[in-house]
C-alpha cells in the first residue's frame, strides 16, 4: 500500500486546527459554568470624580517650571532660613512672618489629609519697572521623605481674592510683584499628617529662579 508522509505544511495546518477546536471547547465549557478568562467590564460603576486641585498634569506644575523639574528635594535643606527671617535670591525677599497652620477644610473644600496654610511676603528688589511675575506654583512644601507638594489651586486662589480676581485658574494664575510693593501670599497644600512635621518651604523668583528653603514653624 502507498502511503504518503505529510508535509510540514500539512502538520501545522493540522495543529493549528486541533488548537482552534481545543480553544473553543475550552471556551464553550467555561462559558457553561459562567466562568470566563477575560476580566469583566463593571456595570452601573459611577466614573471617579475628576478634580481639578488633584489633577495630575496641573497639580505637578510647581516641579516642571524652569529652575525646578524634579518632584524630590534635598532634605533637610541646607540652609534653611527661620521663621520672621528674610531669605534672599537674586531678584526677591521672602518671608514667612508666623508659623503655618494645620487645617481639616478651607474655604469649604476638605483635605485629603490636612492642609497646610503657610503665609509668606514677597518683595521685589530688582529695578525693572514691570517687576517680577509671581503666582502660587513659585513655592512648593517638601516633606521629611524630600517629596515635593505643590499648592492647592482652589483653596489658595479663595484666600487671595485681591491677587487673584479671575476665578479658577488651576496653576495659571499670574500677578506682578512691583518695586517697592511688598505682597502676602497665602499658600495651602494637603500633606499626609504624619508628614507635616518638619516640612519646608521652597520659593522661587522668576527672575533667576534661584530658590530659597524657609521653615514654616511645624518641627
Amino acid at each position: 500500500m502507498y502511503s504518503q508522509t505529510p508535509t510540514n505544511g500539512a502538520r501545522h495546518t493540522s495543529v493549528r486546527r486541533l488548537g482552534a477546536l481545543l480553544l473553543g471547547a475550552t471556551m464553550v465549557a467555561l462559558a457553561a459554568t459562567g466562568c470566563s478568562i477575560i476580566n469583566p467590564v463593571p456595570r452601573n460603576q459611577p466614573p471617579a470624580t475628576f478634580d481639578m486641585d488633584y489633577n495630575p498634569v496641573t497639580a505637578a506644575v510647581c516641579y516642571n517650571m524652569p529652575g525646578s523639574t524634579s518632584s524630590t528635594a534635598p532634605y533637610p535643606a541646607d540652609p534653611l532660613t527661620p521663621i520672621s527671617q528674610v531669605a534672599v535670591t537674586q531678584a526677591t525677599r521672602f518671608n514667612i512672618p508666623a508659623p503655618a497652620k494645620q487645617e481639616a477644610s478651607v474655604a469649604g473644600m476638605q483635605a485629603h489629609g490636612v492642609f497646610v496654610v503657610a503665609e509668606i511676603q514677597a518683595e521685589y528688589t530688582g529695578k525693572a519697572n514691570g517687576g517680577l511675575t509671581i503666582n502660587p506654583d513659585l513655592f512648593s512644601l517638601v516633606d521629611r521623605n524630600g517629596a515635593v507638594h505643590c499648592t492647592i489651586p482652589s483653596p489658595t486662589e479663595t484666600l487671595n481674592p485681591s491677587i487673584y480676581t479671575a476665578p479658577h485658574h488651576y496653576g495659571i494664575w499670574t500677578s506682578y510683584l512691583l518695586p517697592g510693593e511688598p505682597m502676602t501670599i497665602t499658600l495651602v497644600f494637603d500633606l499626609d499628617p504624619d508628614l507635616v512635621a518638619g516640612a519646608y518651604l521652597r520659593a522661587r523668583d522668576t527672575g533667576s529662579y534661584q530658590t530659597a528653603s524657609l521653615d514654616i514653624g511645624l518641627s
